[in-house]
């Protein structure tokens, strides 16, 4: 399939354990017009070796003098990127080799559709199938991150939003999801187009490991979501965000209030609908132990 210029950003540091399979896995992709952008972020491993040992004419490599992290890797990445569509990937997972192609397609036959993203498998380090991630549309957002980890967008989205904001940092592309969705059309395809390694030295469970057991880490995840909220929720999504703190504590008579408010503004939030009634189960059980 011939079509626009695909930019594939690889960011990296210290990630040759996985680094040939990701790499490979861009490279060998059924549709070939693609660039292929690695950051190295000042690794110290065989990152270096294992990059300059592809001749392929469709791999950029940038190597960064100090170590900046995720999102001045990405950044560093899309500053040089020439394709019309772009997306970014992980040193330690890889696509499926239709991925490309199939969102590049999807994209073509909706022009309306400026971001698409797809379903995805979870395997473990060894690369054994552990699940499959299903992707939901871009209403469950301020739930979680429905958008996943394979995604390929226009590049005016880049264009419109700019970079990844390294204020939040573990979270940026969470971030970056909501700026985008407040400004562009995102859909979802329920193909798996992608594996998602989980290991010990993997984003997510660097993210689990810190907000789980860092206390003070933890709260300043909690703050990151907040602001990101009062930034980009929609008014029935905030009702729903106050009416789960409400039921948190225990307050149920004002999580039912807030839930309701929320199904005012939006009587399809299937969340809101589930919590009104657990809400409403708990005042009455309340009221029958009286």
């Amino acid at each position: 399939m011939s079509g626009p210029k695909v930019s594939i950003v690889l960011p990296t540091y210290n990630g040759a354990k996985y680094l040939r399979k990701s790499i490979e896995s861009c490279l060998n992709q059924t549709y070939r017009n693609i660039e292929l952008i690695i950051v190295n972020d000042c690794s110290t491993d065989d990152t270096s070796t294992i990059i300059s040992s592809y001749q392929d004419d469709r791999i950029i490599g940038i190597c960064h003098p100090h170590n900046k992290g995720l999102s001045n890797s990405l950044n560093t990445g899309f500053a040089s990127a020439g394709g019309e569509l772009l997306t970014w990937t992980s040193d330690d997972n890889y696509y499926d080799t239709r991925a490309i192609e199939t969102m590049v397609r999807f994209l073509s036959a909706h022009p309306s559709v400026d971001f698409v993203y797809s379903s995805y498998y979870i395997i473990d380090e060894n690369g054994a199938v552990v699940s499959c991630s299903k992707a939901r549309p871009v209403t469950h957002l301020f739930k979680y991150n429905c958008v996943g980890s394979c995604f390929l967008y226009r590049k005016k989205v880049y264009e419109a939003v700019g970079g990844y904001d390294q204020s939040y940092n573990l979270i940026e592309d969470y971030a970056y999801w909501f700026a985008v969705r407040a400004r562009f059309a995102m859909r979802h395809i329920t193909v798996p187009l992608y594996y998602y390694r989980v290991h010990s030295h993997s984003l997510s469970a660097q993210k689990k490991h810190i907000f789980d057991h860092d206390v003070v880490k933890s709260k300043r995840y909690d703050e990151m979501k907040e602001r990101l909220m009062l930034q980009f929720a929609l008014p029935h999504e905030k009702h729903y965000l106050l009416a789960e703190q409400h039921y948190r504590v225990r307050d149920f008579r004002s999580a039912r209030r807030c839930a309701l408010l929320s199904l005012k503004a939006n009587i399809r939030n299937s969340y809101a609908w589930e919590l009104f009634f657990r809400a409403w189960a708990k005042l009455m059980l309340g009221q029958q132990q009286k």
